[in-house]
């Protein structure tokens, strides 16, 4: 259960830059290493993912976030399945908190 969670937390954020060929296509050409790394970046997204503070840019990521973590990015193409696993890890390493309350949020609802 805690791998499960930590897999789908890891999902949501860089996530947020993985989804599926036909839905999530604006984040095929982000890269995930430096967005995660950015923390300032990543507590703007993190802001806007609990709903703490406007999204702007950020507000079709939440989008996607949500449709990709309770399906674990099962549309997504080979591509960004990929891109989606690496999200996953990094933010599993960097923001382990973060994923969990990601997962609490939006995989859980899928149950």
């Amino acid at each position: 259960m805690k791998l499960f969670l930590v897999i789908c937390l890891c999902s949501v954020l860089s996530v947020a830059v993985l989804a599926a060929e036909t839905v999530y296509t604006n984040y095929d050409e982000v890269n995930v290493e430096s967005m995660i790394m950015d923390d300032k970046k990543m507590k703007v997204i993190f802001d806007c993912i609990f709903d703490r503070a406007p999204c702007g840019d950020y507000q079709k990521l939440k989008d996607e976030i949500a449709q990709m973590v309770p399906t674990d990015c099962s549309e997504c193409s080979p591509k960004q399945r990929a891109k989606y696993n690496l999200a996953k890890l990094m933010v599993a390493e960097r923001y382990p908190k973060e994923l969990e309350q990601v997962i609490k949020k939006y995989a859980l609802k899928s149950e």
